[in-house]
């Protein structure tokens, strides 16, 4: 991931994962359980994927990884 200046463990990912966890929200409720399934889907639907490859080709891992970090950094564990 040389495009993204830092890793998705970062206070700067993590950080801007909270908002966008936030900004979900605002939505509808978005359980963490939910939150890490829509991380996954990021990655594994093509459009998602194409999406998000065409800001950063690396974006889908990262938003992907980052997500799964906030969840289980907030308690959840993937069943």
């Amino acid at each position: 991931m040389a495009s993204i200046p830092f890793g998705a463990a970062s206070d700067q990912a993590q950080a801007a994962t909270q908002e966008w966890y936030q900004h979900i929200n605002h939505f509808y409720t978005c359980s963490l359980k939910i939150f890490y399934g829509l991380g996954q889907l990021y990655l594994e639907h093509p459009d998602f994927t194409a999406t998000y490859r065409a800001i950063d080709p690396a974006m889908p891992e990262f938003l992907t990884e980052a997500m799964a970090i906030y969840c289980r950094n907030h308690g959840f564990t993937k069943e």
